[in-house]
């Protein structure tokens, strides 16, 4: 079987290049005649009949002669039919050239790159088959990056294709197309000493289009794998500072990179502290607006709205960070603590509580300004910092961070779960630390909180040896 598939291979791919070498003289029958063999050909999936085909001298020269030979539209005479038939020909090269690639099948790529570009240049965007001939030459070059070792051939074919704005258009409509190309894109994102910012804007910008509200398709599925691969490089913290130049872009894109980061568990230890030095800067950054704005007597709702939606995004990436050792010490020791209490307690004092008693007065107060989810989401990232840990449960004392978690044991329309979450916080903060539930207990003492929230945390007051403390009780 493994010798026939072999003799019927080199026998069709020499008769095709007779015909590409005669090109003006060959009837549409024969034509179709060899589609018919190379539709079989490429049926053949023998991995010892491959190998050989892979290293046959005949084809080492006759499927590079044919790729060399490219369609030319503008010197058919024949008519459409016959061209057809004559491009789907010609694809049937490249898919043969794609799979044989796979075993090692030696081929010059720039050779094959300079194919593509007349390809697109002499062929009609119009026509049917070329965008599965694209999906082709993608196809080709995803394969070789993997298996020949020649990758800076490869990103030279894969910059070419992302920066041609025809190629582009074309890809953007036949999902094979697409999927290739991130293939080929994830292949070699990796192979670069530094991160290439023109595939990096081209994988945002085709995210950005990505309906979430239905199944992903594969092509949708290895673009986010591979802007993955983007956001733990150590430079993309640079590409987002060079290439955003303006705030108002930045929630659509933080909303983009909050699905990629939230969908996946299987962050290293260097993913996370990459992801985290751009994720926490502009945490930093963000923040500041938020201070600035909220505490501005006249501050711009518009921009306030946008800063809304990028510290949303922002932190709902840290806390599905935030259970993981690495991204807790990275906080802890860039003064996460601090800077999660400081946002916490001017969104605290600069925003109404909204309860089902003041709904409706709330949404009459024009001046009144609106910051939802975020205090619980705060409230949940400091949990995990202050789980287990003596230090960061001290800092949060210092900061008079116990207070303002205390006040949020309540029911907030404007923050799901905020209480739920406010409760073990507390727990967290009191867990094996005397000073902090002295503190609390002073705390109690002046009725300064409600007695049922103590409660609710698992801790109620009593005296001792003429002493104030917290206690433990039984809430089952």
């Amino acid at each position: 079987m493994k010798d026939d598939e072999i003799a019927h291979t080199t026998s069709c791919i020499a008769e095709v290049k007779r015909v590409f070498a005669e090109d003006e003289e060959v009837s549409g029958r024969l034509l179709a005649d060899l589609l018919t063999d190379l539709g079989q050909v490429l049926t053949y999936r023998q991995e010892d009949a491959l190998d050989h085909l892979a290293v046959n001298p005949n084809l080492k020269k006759d499927i590079p002669y044919i790729i060399a030979r490219t369609p030319n539209e503008k010197t058919n005479t024949k008519g459409a039919s016959w061209f057809n038939l004559y491009l789907r020909v010609y694809r049937g090269i490249i898919l043969l050239a794609r799979n044989l690639v796979v075993h090692h099948f030696r081929i010059d790529l720039d050779e094959v790159s300079s194919s593509f570009d007349k390809y697109i240049a002499n062929v009609r965007s119009d026509i049917p088959v070329i965008s599965k001939t694209i999906a082709a030459y993608l196809q080709l070059f995803a394969n070789a990056s993997q298996t020949l070792g020649e990758s800076a051939k490869c990103i030279r074919f894969r910059n070419s294709v992302i920066n041609n704005s025809t190629t582009r258009n074309i890809i953007r409509s036949d999902i094979e197309a697409r999927l290739a190309l991130f293939v080929l894109i994830r292949n070699t994102i990796d192979k670069e000493d530094t991160l290439d910012y023109d595939s990096v804007e081209y994988l945002v910008l085709e995210g950005a289009k990505i309906d979430f509200s239905t199944d992903l398709n594969g092509s949708d599925t290895i673009l986010l794998l591979t802007l993955g691969d983007c956001i733990t490089h150590e430079r993309f913290l640079t590409w987002i500072h060079q290439h955003v130049e303006r705030k108002a872009k930045l929630p659509n894109l933080f909303r983009l990179l909050q699905v990629v980061i939230t969908s996946r568990e299987d962050w290293s230890n260097h993913d996370i502290i990459c992801l985290l030095s751009w994720l926490y800067r502009y945490f930093e950054i963000v923040s500041d607006d938020c201070h600035r704005l909220l505490t501005s007597s006249d501050g711009d709702k518009d921009e306030l709205a946008t800063a809304h939606s990028s510290m949303m995004s922002l932190l709902d990436s840290l806390t599905h960070l935030g259970k993981f050792e690495t991204c807790q010490k990275y906080l802890r020791s860039y003064r996460g603590i601090e800077n999660i209490i400081q946002l916490l307690r001017t969104i605290h004092e600069n925003t109404e509580r909204q309860t089902l008693k003041n709904k409706d007065h709330h949404s009459q107060n024009k001046s009144s300004k609106s910051f939802p989810e975020a205090k619980s989401l705060l409230i949940e990232l400091l949990s995990y910092l202050v789980y287990e840990s003596f230090e960061s449960q001290e800092k949060v004392r210092e900061q008079h961070g116990l207070e303002l978690v205390l006040s949020n044991c309540v029911i907030d329309k404007n923050e799901p779960y905020i209480k739920e979450r406010a409760i073990i916080c507390i727990r967290f903060l009191l867990e094996k630390n005397a000073e902090n539930q002295k503190f609390v207990a002073q705390l109690e003492a002046k009725k300064t909180y409600d007695e049922e929230a103590l409660r609710e945390v698992g801790y109620e007051t009593e005296i001792i040896d003429g002493k104030l403390k917290l206690k433990k009780v039984d809430n089952t």
